[in-house]
């Protein structure tokens, strides 16, 4: 799937707008430290964010008489994951997280989607956290297996999870 500039998008507090400037921040970012661990990948965006001139400066509250170092990064990780992609090619996709989770050399932090699309091992990491929290629901509400609306639902993700009965 291609993902260009004008696929991004906010969510929540932050306008398309600005989800195009913190995706480009953010790409600057990998391209110089790589894939960084999420706190280490806020830190920077607040680093970058902090002076003035910068085109991510408006998205923080810089008193510090309102807000402080943990409250920068909280922010810092609530702007990185409302940046949404849309896929072109596929336009019944909904928008999603254009950053997810991965954990990457031993790090776990945001990655971009094209990034994880493109690339096997990432992608398997992100399909095995499905798995993961498929089993960890299947597990969480095991006593209602046998009702007959949560069947169906049950069935499928034994499948999807492989789960041996």
């Amino acid at each position: 799937m291609a993902i260009h500039e004008d696929d991004y998008s906010g969510s929540g507090s932050l306008s398309d707008k600005d989800a195009k400037i913190v995706q480009r921040t953010l790409t600057s970012i990998r391209e110089e430290k790589g894939h960084l661990a999420s706190k280490e990948l806020y830190k920077e965006f607040v680093r970058r964010s902090r002076p003035p001139s910068s085109a991510t400066h408006h998205l923080f509250e810089w008193d510090m008489a309102k807000g402080h170092a943990l409250y920068l990064l909280e922010r810092a990780r609530k702007v990185v994951m409302e940046v949404r992609v849309h896929f072109v090619d596929a336009p019944a996709v909904e928008p999603m997280r254009q950053f997810r989770i991965v954990t990457m050399d031993g790090k776990r932090g945001p990655a971009p989607m094209r990034e994880i699309i493109s690339k096997p091992e990432m992608m398997a990491h992100v399909i095995e956290e499905a798995k993961a929290s498929l089993e960890t629901w299947r597990m969480r509400y095991r006593q209602l297996e046998k009702l007959a609306e949560l069947r169906e639902v049950f069935k499928a993700v034994d499948k999807a999870t492989r789960a041996k009965k």
